[in-house]
């Protein structure tokens, strides 16, 4: 099998630069109001309740971590609802929605649905992902482009084997037949 040599490896990191960047991370805090899904008059009201923290925390947003504390059904509330930095795919889908779309310091102006209730959401540092340097994934890009290589090549002598298979006693129509010599 042919070695992926580096020009291959430079075409290729080019081709798809895209793929080879750092993830994008946020760092944010939350409250969580439980409310299961199928329970409307408990979504109700944790939607209240989630309503009237978010026009709290916009006339005192340095109250969230005593907030969170205080009301949070999450394990994050010791920590002032921290959860640390998040990216995409580690958090429930529609919150990462809106997490990626606030900017550093704003407060979501609406309570997030999740399957674990309610959250009052608020974005604290943002970390753009980076492009990540060729030497870096060079050695990555060598054994992706040489695993291809080795999959084709076997992929074809199968099918080389199969075109040249002399395979004697089957019924095409479904019914096998005993085989002949």
């Amino acid at each position: 099998m042919p070695k992926a040599d580096e020009a291959a490896c430079r075409r290729y990191y080019e081709v798809n630069a895209k793929r080879f960047r750092s993830a994008d991370l946020v760092e944010a805090r939350h409250i969580l109001l439980p409310a299961a899904l199928d329970d409307a008059a408990a979504t109700a009201a944790a939607r209240g309740k989630a309503e009237d923290i978010i026009a709290l925390l916009k006339q005192r947003p340095e109250r969230f971590a005593e907030l969170a504390r205080e009301l949070s059904a999450c394990p994050s509330a010791k920590q002032g609802g921290n959860l640390g930095q998040l990216s995409r795919g580690s958090t429930a889908p529609e919150i990462e929605t809106f997490l990626f779309q606030l900017e550093v310091g704003q407060l979501c102006p609406v309570p997030v649905r999740s399957r674990y209730g309610l959250h009052v959401l608020i974005v604290d540092r943002r970390i753009e992902g980076r492009q990540l340097p060729f030497e870096a994934v060079h050695k990555k890009i060598a054994e992706y482009l040489e695993d291809r290589v080795w999959r084709q090549a076997v992929r074809q002598y199968i099918e080389l084997l199969i075109g040249s298979a002399d395979i004697k006693g089957i019924d095409l129509k479904g019914s096998a037949s005993p085989l002949v010599q």
